[in-house]
């Protein structure tokens, strides 16, 4: 919502249509946006949640704290994820920067050793494409962690 407000803010032709629209239309866009950001996978927006329980690849999992990115499906897929690995809400903040590098390269670190162990670069491969598709898991009305 804070980028919403500063675009309308920032751009003034933004701003206008945005006056502009029947309030009607406006609803029926937000009902319409809804419904296909967060209704199509489940409780993950990228990946179907059976990906989620089956996934070989080891998951870094960095949990957003807002309304677009809530803790509570970070720790849903920690917790039915088989090798995820889940940092704390604050990971971001000024104080944990240098903590969360130091984990950050310590799991790609751990990754990386046990593919170059077992020689499978499908195992990297689908590492980061379920880190990626994890990391843009969205909530939907209906979702419960």
């Amino acid at each position: 919502m804070k980028r919403l407000t500063a675009r309308i803010a920032a751009d003034r032709q933004f701003h206008d249509d945005a006056l502009a629209l029947d309030p009607d239309e406006y609803a029926r866009i937000i009902r319409a946006y809804d419904d296909l950001m967060w209704s199509a996978k489940g409780a993950f927006m990228s990946v179907e949640e059976a990906f989620v329980r089956q996934c070989p690849a080891p998951l870094l999992i960095l949990p957003g704290t807002d309304e677009f990115q809530p803790t509570e499906i970070a720790e849903r897929i920690r917790a039915e994820a088989p090798h995820g690995t889940c940092l704390p809400p604050d990971w971001g903040t000024p104080a944990k920067v240098p903590e969360t590098r130091a984990r950050i390269l310590a799991f790609l670190r751990e990754h990386s050793r046990a593919r170059a162990q077992y020689g499978s670069s499908k195992l990297a491969g689908t590492a980061v494409a379920a880190s990626n598709q994890a990391m843009t898991a969205r909530p939907t009305r209906n979702s419960s962690p």
